[in-house]
């Protein structure tokens, strides 16, 4: 058995055919919807084992070696395959005078791709018809068809895509196991357009609904700041589907619980409103917001008369508002200063009171 057909055996390849020194599959890099089973063909010859998808291109180094195909799928594989055929080929080292130990992999480290990377590997849902489950959950989510042209359908594992994505080994061997995760995959982008990571909102059942994978360098970034207009004013939101949920690009988002005050203070030109969810007995969010206050900035405290809503997007889904609504009620409703603190504290007591009498 040689070495490459042990293997290709060992990927679990879809509807794999051998015929001669050609192995026939579906391309795991384009064929997720197909039932084509001669979209790729791997060619196999004792020197030099090539890959090459006839359908998407798809190139796996400057010369679509098989290494770097199993690179790109299992790394823990193909770690183990570089060693192995170092081995079979010490000999011919040894005719030309090269030491096995000089011999070095090199691990390449593609950050800050552009947002055709993702359309290599997935099909916005801008491509998908209305009876698909993820553009039903984004229209009912009233999420502008605007946006859907970075909006990605995802199924499998995150980390095994972050890792195709970014050449990154970032988060070790949770890109090998075995999770399979379906939703929304949103591409983080930082002021240059380049990709930091990206987001994935989950609808499959789970203790979680979120994942965020971000290249670990690039963490000082809001989602949304590379169409942002720094000399205007700017409204600061929690998640990315608040950020989503308006076209205006004015609104961009802290993607985590840090404000990134001092990375704002630098990029912002203009007046700053910091829009928390609605939620005045969550310690995080009270203690967000007095960092914000202690800081300068704007904040936005919702009204007492709206109940049933936590959120700019369900402000939208419920009273179903344009944009120009919300920025009007996040505008009447912004404060700074002594006065934004006291405010906040009627909210937290109108909260738990609240609280109690529905208790």
């Amino acid at each position: 058995m040689s070495l490459v057909h042990q293997y290709i055996t060992f990927l679990n390849l879809e509807k794999l055919k051998m015929t001669g020194e050609h192995y026939r599959f579906k391309c795991p890099f384009c064929s997720q919807d197909r039932n084509d089973t001669t979209a790729l063909i791997l060619h196999v010859n004792s020197e030099f084992p090539s890959f090459c998808c006839h359908r998407c291109h798809h190139q796996c180094g400057e010369h679509n070696r098989f290494d770097e195909f199993l690179k790109e799928l299992n790394y823990y594989a193909w770690t183990q395959y570089i060693n192995e055929w170092k081995s079979l080929n010490f000999d011919k080292f040894v005719k030309n005078g090269t030491d096995k130990k000089s011999i070095k992999v090199k691990e390449v480290k593609r950050s800050n791709i552009d947002l055709k990377e993702f359309y290599k590997w997935m099909k916005p849902l801008s491509e998908f018809p209305e009876s698909n489950e993820l553009v039903q959950y984004m229209m009912k989510r009233n999420i502008p068809k605007v946006h859907y042209d970075r909006l990605f359908y995802f199924s499998g594992n995150p980390y095994r895509m972050f890792k195709k994505l970014f050449k990154s080994d970032q988060y070790g061997e949770r890109s090998d196991y075995n999770l399979f995760y379906k939703g929304v995959l949103v591409p983080f982008f930082n002021e240059n357009s380049k990709s930091v990571g990206f987001g994935i909102r989950l609808v499959n059942k789970g203790d979680f609904r979120f994942i965020n994978l971000i290249l670990e360098e690039e963490k000082t970034f809001f989602f949304g700041e590379d169409k942002v207009n720094w000399q205007e004013e700017i409204f600061i939101v929690e998640g990315l589907i608040d950020k989503i949920t308006l076209k205006s690009p004015q609104f961009i988002s802290m993607i985590s619980a840090n404000q990134k005050v001092e990375y704002l203070k630098k990029k912002a030109r203009n007046k700053v409103t910091y829009v928390y969810d609605f939620e005045y007995l969550n310690k995080n969010i009270v203690n967000s917001i007095n960092k914000v206050i202690d800081n300068g900035f704007d904040v936005f405290l919702a009204p007492h008369n709206i109940d049933g809503v936590k959120d700019i997007n369900d402000l939208k889904c419920k009273y179903k508002w344009n944009d120009k609504d919300i920025i009007d009620f996040i505008k009447k409703n912004s404060y700074n200063g002594i006065t934004a603190k006291m405010i906040l504290s009627d909210k937290i007591n109108e909260a738990g009171s609240r609280l109690l009498y529905r208790r």
